[in-house]
């Protein structure tokens, strides 16, 4: 009997032991797979393999894993504009597939929506940062047209753009909000692409020139043209001669009133000569 109960435990034992072997390592603790880790992952190594790790997670499929990469690392780089443009791209891009993959399940429509919406969140995140606020999802290949089309439509909501079609003199340097506009008059190009809604001010300085300064406003996604030219100063000297004129000329207005000075008698004309003889 005992040898009974004995074989049985066994048996019992076995099946344990087979069972504890079929669980992924994940499931019963494997450090290396647990969330926990993958944030300690991605506060440690290098952008670089952080991006490739959530890469691979994108390509198999497992975007929660992506995710837990991309988030840690989009605060870390917050000081580090380059690199922050990567991290917000490629978390987007992962919104996006989640809900591209959801869009068409059934009952999935309303978690497509969401994930949407937090790649559109992201995006107007993205643009807020002055060094990124040029950011494009490029080049177009390598990313979803829902993407490219968000990127557009916010891109719309928050910017419009300023442009200088003329300046005189063309030597004059413009001031946007206290910062040089870069480009040439000549093209086209003196300007700012992506200006943000609102009012802003514009300052243009020349040597021996007049400035000039003006409030413009910017409107979502509308291009402001504007001409500018100034006017040469006055100089010193030309002020003194202005001066001279205008006081000649008042002199003269009041000798002609007073009758002017005494002038010598004309002379009478000779009389007419004899008409020729016969």
């Amino acid at each position: 009997m005992s040898l009974v109960r004995w074989s049985r435990c066994l048996s019992v034992g076995m099946c344990a032991l087979a069972l504890l072997a079929s669980i992924p390592p994940s499931a019963h603790g494997d450090p290396a797979s647990t969330p926990a880790a993958a944030t300690s992952s991605a506060a440690t190594e290098p952008v670089a393999v952080v991006l490739d790790h959530a890469r691979g997670s994108i390509k198999d499929g497992d975007y929660d894993g992506a995710i837990g990469l991309l988030k840690p690392l989009l605060e870390r780089e917050r000081s580090h504009p380059d690199s922050l443009r990567d991290v917000y791209l490629l978390l987007i891009k992962t919104y996006v597939f989640i809900g591209n993959a959801n869009r068409f399940k059934p009952q999935g429509l309303e978690v497509s929506n969401l994930n949407y919406q937090e790649a559109r969140k992201l995006i107007r995140d993205c643009l807020s940062v002055r060094e990124l606020r040029h950011t494009r999802a490029e080049p177009d290949s390598e990313f979803p047209p829902e993407m490219l089309s968000t990127f557009a439509e916010v891109r719309g909501q928050m910017f419009g753009s300023f442009r200088i079609l003329g300046l005189e003199p063309p030597t004059s340097v413009v001031l946007l909000d206290g910062v040089a506009l870069q480009g040439s008059p000549r093209r086209g190009t003196l300007g700012e692409a992506d200006l943000p809604v609102g009012t802003h001010v514009v300052a243009v300085r020349a040597k021996g020139y007049t400035s000039l300064t003006e409030r413009v406003v910017i409107s979502p996604g509308a291009r402001l043209e504007r001409p500018y030219r100034l006017t040469r100063k006055r100089t010193g000297w030309y002020a003194a001669g202005s001066a001279l004129a205008v006081t000649g000329l008042v002199v003269a207005l009041r000798s002609g009133k007073s009758g002017g000075p005494t002038q010598a008698a004309l002379q009478p004309l000779p009389s007419a000569p004899p008409p020729p003889g016969p």
